[in-house]
């Protein structure tokens, strides 16, 4: 996911003729960086899991507001 990101990222950044390339840049920029920490997650142990669980209590309060 990262390394597809970084290769995504370059090829856009010099493409010329690409409409909206900003806003395309900085959303494969911040898949870049949640690529990193999700990887950074798995030296911690059980990090990945307490991750995963949290941003489902975090999905399922945003459902509960609608």
């Amino acid at each position: 996911m990262y390394l597809g990101s970084l290769v995504l990222t370059l090829v856009v950044a010099f493409l010329k003729e690409f409409r909206g390339q900003a806003l395309l840049l900085l959303m494969l920029v911040g898949v870049q960086y949640v690529a990193v920490f999700w990887y950074c997650l798995s030296y911690i142990p059980f990090a990945r899991q307490m991750a995963q669980r949290l941003l489902g209590r975090f999905m399922s309060q945003l459902e509960d507001m609608d």
